[in-house]
This record gives structure tokens, sequence and C-alpha cells, in this order.
């Protein structure tokens, strides 16, 4: 059986209808440097509203 830890929480109190904040940026450069495998949130539409962002 796998054990799983949370490695960060990526906490967000602006509106999800933009990918431009702090934190949600900040959650996909840490997905791209692989700091972690998978990103759970309670919900699609709290994640975001305009989908993910493409990287640069």
């Amino acid at each position: 059986m796998r054990e799983w830890s949370i490695q960060k929480e990526y906490v967000e109190e602006e509106s999800g209808g933009t990918g431009n904040r702090a934190e949600f940026r900040q959650l996909f450069e840490d997905a791209h440097r692989r700091r972690f495998d998978m990103v759970l949130f309670w919900s699609l539409d709290r994640f975001s509203r305009e989908g993910a962002p493409i990287p640069e």
C-alpha cells in the first residue's frame, strides 16, 4: 500500500475566473518541476474557470 503525504497546500483567496493568481501559478510551476505526483481539489469550478495555463 502506498502512503501519501501533503507536500504543500496552495490556498487562493482570489476568484477562479482568472489564471493570473499567485498560488495558481506556483502550483503549475511546482508541477512542472515534479515536486508532487497529484493535485487534489474539492471542486473543479473552484480550481479554475478558464482551464489550465499553457507553459511558456
